[in-house]
C-alpha cells in the first residue's frame, strides 16, 4: 500500500481531481488489507507471526507504476479493479454457498469498492475519449497488451498461490467479463484497437506525450 499510494500521489500531485481520487483510494484498499488480515488472524488460519513474515517477504521489494501517465494508469485501474471485483464475487458467493456469513460480508463490503472504483475509470476514459479517441484508445490497447495485476511479482509465490486456493479468475474469465464489458463501454473492437496502434505508429512524437 506505501508503494500503490506514493507512485500514484507522485505522477496526479499536478491534477487536483486526479490526487484527490488516488487519496480517497488508497484509504479504502488499505480498510481491505486490514479487514483480510483481521479475518486471518481471528479465524485462527494464520498467526500475526506469519502475517508479520508475509508483510516483510512483500515490502522487500518495490513495486513501480507499470504505466506512467494518468490516462494510462486509468485504462490500468478500469481493467485491474474489475478484474479484483470480479475475484471478489466469487469468494463472496463461495463464502456464502459453504454458510460462512462473515467472510460473504467482507467480500460484499469489498467488492462494492473495487466496483466504485472500476466505475470512476471508466468514467475517466470516457471523458478521455471524447477529447482524443485515437489516442486513448492507442493507450487502452497498449495497457491490454502489458497488463498484469500487481501483485504478480510482488507477492511470493503469486501465481501459485492463486492456484492452490482458487481465488484468481481464468484468462477466459477476464477477457470474457472484464476486457469486453470495457471495449463495449469504449465502443470500440478488437478490429479498431489494432488499426489505431498502427495508425499511432505513424506519429511517434505526438504519441510519446500521452
Amino acid at each position: 500500500m506505501p508503494d500503490y499510494a506514493s507512485n500514484g500521489l507522485t505522477m496526479t500531485r499536478a491534477n487536483f481531481g486526479a490526487a484527490w481520487f488516488e487519496a480517497c483510494w488508497a484509504y479504502e484498499e488499505s480498510k481491505h488489507g486490514l479487514v483480510f488480515r483481521e479475518y486471518l488472524t481471528r479465524s485462527g488460519l494464520r498467526t500475526d507471526a506469519e502475517m508479520s513474515a508475509l508483510q516483510d517477504q512483500i515490502v522487500s521489494g518495490r513495486w513501480t507504476l507499470p504505466f506512467h501517465t494518468i490516462r494510462r494508469m486509468a485504462c490500468y485501474g478500469a481493467m485491474q479493479e474489475a478484474a479484483t471485483c470480479l475475484a471478489y464475487r466469487m469468494q463472496r458467493d463461495r463464502a456464502k454457498s459453504s454458510g460462512n456469513t462473515v467472510l460473504e460480508a467482507i467480500f460484499s463490503f469489498v467488492s462494492r469498492d473495487e466496483a466504485a472504483h472500476a466505475d470512476f475509470y471508466r468514467t475517466v476514459l470516457e471523458i478521455e475519449l471524447n477529447e482524443d479517441r485515437v489516442g486513448t484508445l492507442a493507450d487502452f490497447a497498449h495497457v491490454l497488451s502489458q497488463f498484469k495485476m500487481p501483485g504478480d511479482g510482488l507477492i511470493p509465490n503469486y501465481r501459485e498461490r492463486l492456484e492452490t486456493s482458487g481465488a484468481g479468475i481464468s484468462p477466459r474469465s477476464f477477457a470474457e467479463r472484464v476486457v469486453v464489458p470495457l471495449m463495449k463501454t469504449l465502443e470500440t473492437s478488437r478490429k479498431q484497437l489494432k488499426q489505431v496502434l498502427s495508425e499511432v505508429r505513424l506519429r511517434p512524437r505526438e504519441i510519446s506525450n500521452l
